[in-house]
């Protein structure tokens, strides 16, 4: 269905100078969202923490910020992650394909292991409400990958995670903004 705006030879097509829009097939929305944590351990979540959302169509971009205090590892586990995300992944697309994760910094919440000297690479994947991180290679004489471990000491006791991500939703709300 063709729209125009005027009556002459010179009409302008609302649908095709909005495209998709016009119909509200590709929906834009925007809020604020509060990510949560899983096996960090028992710690004080700090009121700088907090995210952003963006969602047009089945495309959400999230951002995020976790800060902490009081960290120790009773309570904590392997695989540390953020999840609470505002939207469901739409989780027909195997994993590591339904979104991209990455990471911008973090402290405070790698392990102290001695055989795990060399990690130079952080990121992630997506699973239903959750962003899964990944640090590779861990030794640069095996290779290989771990997820963020809450149940081994570090350092500090107060750190932070901050990062995004952009993934396709199946359109269900997790949280409301």
């Amino acid at each position: 269905m063709t729209i125009n705006i005027g009556t002459g030879p010179n009409d302008i097509p609302l649908n095709c100078m909005l495209g998709e829009m016009a119909y509200g097939e590709n929906l834009l929305e925007h809020g604020y969202w509060e990510p949560q944590i899983t096996n960090l351990g028992n710690h004080t979540r700090s009121s700088n923490s907090g995210g952003w959302w963006q969602r047009v169509g089945r495309m959400v971009t999230v951002t995020y910020t976790y800060q902490w205090s009081g960290r120790t590892t009773s309570g904590g586990g392997y695989g540390v992650k953020i999840n609470n995300l505002p939207w469901k992944v739409d989780m027909q697309f195997p994993v590591r394909q339904n979104g991209s994760v990455w990471v911008s910094g973090m402290e405070g919440v790698l392990p102290n292991l001695s055989n795990h000297p060399n990690r130079n690479n952080a990121g992630g994947y997506l699973d239903d409400t959750d962003i899964h991180f990944r640090l590779s290679p861990v030794d640069t004489n095996t290779g290989g990958e771990v997820s963020l471990d809450g149940s081994q000491a570090t350092v500090q006791t107060s750190g932070y995670i901050y990062g995004g991500a952009m993934y396709v939703t199946d359109g269900r709300r997790n949280v409301d903004s």
